[in-house]
């Protein structure tokens, strides 16, 4: 940019030179995500809890629920087993979304379990590759071994995320936007659960419970010089109890 700002024309870089740094700037950046892949895990534990994830695939297939960052860590440091362990939930995921679709699975054959790899995994992550691309997920198109061999990282992440938007387009799930009721919407029905004009005895108001000897009317049309008079009068003081925990609601 700095070679481009010049007054003296004979200075300033020509369309050859140009061309050449847009040629390595896109080569060093051209590899990088456009969007942080901790954001995509993200959606990716939504769409699996829509899924009902945790019971048709961490009891049905035996896994741990995953974490919020599984796939989008690259641990740097590991051991063989948990390398292992990593690539085997995934290869084991993959199959699963893939699965729910009955009619696109059939042209996958076979299914081998992955243990029956015995602990090769680049046999598993080859053929979990081909049977993607028969499936038509386009992340496989491009998709070479090495990519997967950790279990997690960006291709891994965006692997994943495609086969949910598929199987949930598959269902026709719809997004909409949340509704919320207006605030003075809300605090009126509040109010008027109330029962009644007499407030005696116990009632809940917000969520929480109170306690009290007064009348409706005084809530909703509060005249602090009139009470005040009348308190003087009976000498009777009002009382008023907020029972923030209730041992016989919780069985207690």
């Amino acid at each position: 940019m700095t070679g481009m700002l010049k007054l003296d024309p004979d200075q300033r870089f020509d369309i050859s030179q140009v061309v050449q740094l847009c040629q390595t700037f896109k080569q060093h950046v051209g590899n990088k995500p456009t969007v942080d892949i901790y954001l995509i895990m993200d959606d990716i534990i939504e769409k699996l809890s829509l899924l009902d994830y945790e019971t048709a695939f961490c009891r049905g297939w035996k896994h741990k629920r995953i974490s919020r960052i599984h796939f989008a860590h690259v641990v740097p440091e590991s051991t063989k087993e948990q390398e292992i362990q990593r690539v085997h939930l995934l290869y084991d995921m993959v199959y699963w979304l893939m699965s729910m679709d009955k009619e696109k699975s059939r042209k996958l054959g076979v299914f081998v379990n992955f243990k029956d790899f015995k602990n090769k995994t680049q046999d598993a992550v080859e053929k979990m590759i081909n049977d993607l691309r028969k499936f038509g997920v386009q992340v496989a198109k491009n998709c070479k071994p090495e990519h997967l061999m950790q279990g997690t990282g960006e291709v891994v992440c965006h692997l994943i995320d495609e086969l949910l938007n598929v199987e949930l387009f598959r269902r026709e799930y719809q997004f909409g936007m949340p509704k919320f009721p207006p605030e003075d919407e809300q605090d009126d029905d509040d109010l008027n659960n109330f029962d009644g004009d007499n407030l005696d005895g116990t009632q809940e108001m917000f969520g929480i419970k109170i306690r009290q000897d007064t009348n409706k009317q005084d809530i909703m049309n509060p005249t602090p010089t009139k009470t005040k008079r009348q308190r003087l009068q009976s000498g009777k003081v009002e009382e008023t109890k907020i029972n923030f925990f209730d041992p016989v609601l919780y069985g207690e």
